[in-house]
């Protein structure tokens, strides 16, 4: 399943795939108020902004592995995430945007 990522608007009943531009594995993600970040392979980090339907890579400069995320609020109020995985913790700020 690498870099698959599947999406459903009705419970799980059915699904669709998104192209998200990535074959890296995915370990982790979060979903909040229609922000989605899903983590992995290679210091692979997607985002959402419209409920998974598109993903941007965010920019991490760093190849490690990430295996979890969490929504953290950035210093002058920008919106951010802590990735975590080998080498410890990050904090990266996520592109401005509201929904797509």
């Amino acid at each position: 399943m690498r870099g698959n990522i599947f999406r459903s608007e009705d419970r799980g009943d059915t699904w669709q795939a998104v192209v998200a531009g990535s074959d890296s594995a995915l370990f982790g993600g979060l979903a909040s108020d229609g922000l989605v970040v899903l983590v992995g392979q290679n210091g692979t980090v997607l985002a959402s902004r419209d409920d998974g339907r598109t993903f941007t890579r965010v920019s991490t400069k760093a190849s490690r592995i990430l295996s979890a995320v969490l929504r953290s609020q950035q210093q002058g109020g920008e919106d951010g995430i802590l990735v975590f995985g080998e080498g410890g913790v990050a904090r990266i700020a996520l592109p401005p945007g509201g929904r797509q």
